[in-house]
């Protein structure tokens, strides 16, 4: 969800450009959002620091007229309309049998912790796949695992590509700090540089193979559809480039080059400005749930060794799907007769 801020941005836009004084300068602005989903990052930000980041906090909510979507168009099978009405309960907490405490349906549950098994169930039959061209692009983008790191995202993703068939192309980043004084520079060295990697960029050492799923990291040509999220699959290396192919999206199958740019996260934990080159790219066999949004995932699997810590998160994850019958959850206690899991809902937002 966007922060209050940037539709307070385009409000005082709208009215230098247009002279009147009024919401959005007079004119019409259509938002669209949902509260049940992930609401904007703070970090370590309180309850009430979170919501206070929404637009319901913002001066101009009082301007808004709502009108309420209800038609799930993920899912149109009627034979899931229960499925359907677990989520929005899931979404709004009403399935929590403490504040933040849910439990799961056991038919979901894999029956060991192993995330190997984990993988083989989401992407079964994949050498079969693999073999065949027509099949493998539309295997690939319908398969997923989310999980709630960026660690344990990462871990998944070199677990996969490990296996994959095909040469491995390695390509490393040339990280430095953006600031010119020596003693910034010297007390910060190329080798702690590489060992960091912010939320939002690739890793130093950028690993990939033909044919595996990558997601884009920046808003690099959004008319060309290459948008921070969009997922591709990896057709060629070049020099300079990545030649991919757009796997969703209104620009789905159209052919993209990728090339390295310059990245400076934001992250306010570092006491210094990071300066990365490198291809703005992941793998993608695995994301995070917060990637994870806007995403249609036919066949998910979902990591919860680390439970969900944010409001919306469950929620986001469980409906990615089009069925429940092809959610797959792997979690520590999946021996209980009753399963349960962290479900957080801020129900003031609603």
């Amino acid at each position: 969800m966007t922060h209050k801020f940037a539709y307070e941005a385009v409000d005082k836009t709208f009215r230098d450009i247009t002279g009147i004084e009024e919401p959005f300068g007079g004119k019409i602005f259509i938002m669209g959002g949902d509260f049940r989903q992930i609401l904007p990052v703070v970090i370590q930000g309180t309850r009430g620091q979170i919501i206070d980041t929404c637009i319901k906090s913002s001066s101009l909510w009082k301007y808004v007229n709502i009108m309420h979507l209800t038609i799930n168009m993920r899912i149109q099978n009627n034979e899931q309309q229960e499925f359907v009405n677990y989520l929005l309960q899931v979404g709004e907490g009403k399935n929590n049998i403490e504040e933040d405490i849910i439990k799961l349906s056991n038919d979901i549950i894999l029956n060991n912790n192993h995330i190997e098994s984990l993988i083989s169930k989401v992407f079964n039959n994949f050498n079969i796949n693999y073999n065949n061209a027509n099949n493998y692009t539309n295997f690939i983008k319908d398969r997923a695992i989310l999980a709630t790191k960026n660690e344990v995202v990462n871990d998944i993703n070199e677990k996969i590509i490990k296996d994959f068939s095909g040469q491995a192309q390695e390509f490393l980043s040339a990280d430095s700090v953006e600031d010119e004084d020596s003693v910034h520079q010297n007390l910060y060295p190329i080798e702690f540089l590489k060992t960091l990697t912010p939320s939002g960029t690739p890793p130093h050492k950028l690993i990939l193979k033909v044919d595996a799923p990558i997601m884009l990291l920046r808003n690099i040509s959004p008319i060309e559809g290459l948008c921070n999220g969009t997922r591709l699959i990896v057709k060629r290396f070049q020099q300079h480039v990545i030649d991919a192919e757009i796997l969703t999206g209104s620009h789905i199958d159209k052919r993209v080059f990728i090339p390295q740019i310059k990245m400076t996260p934001s992250d306010v934990r570092l006491p210094f400005q990071l300066v990365c080159h490198q291809f703005p790219v992941c793998l993608a066999f695995a994301m995070t749930i917060n990637k994870a949004q806007d995403q249609t995932i036919p066949h998910m699997g979902l990591d919860l060794h680390n439970p969900i810590f944010a409001h919306g998160q469950l929620y986001v994850a469980l409906s990615r799907v089009q069925s429940k019958n092809n959610i797959v959850i792997l979690i520590d206690n999946y021996y209980d007769e009753n399963i349960y899991t962290k479900n957080i809902v801020y129900r003031e937002i609603f």
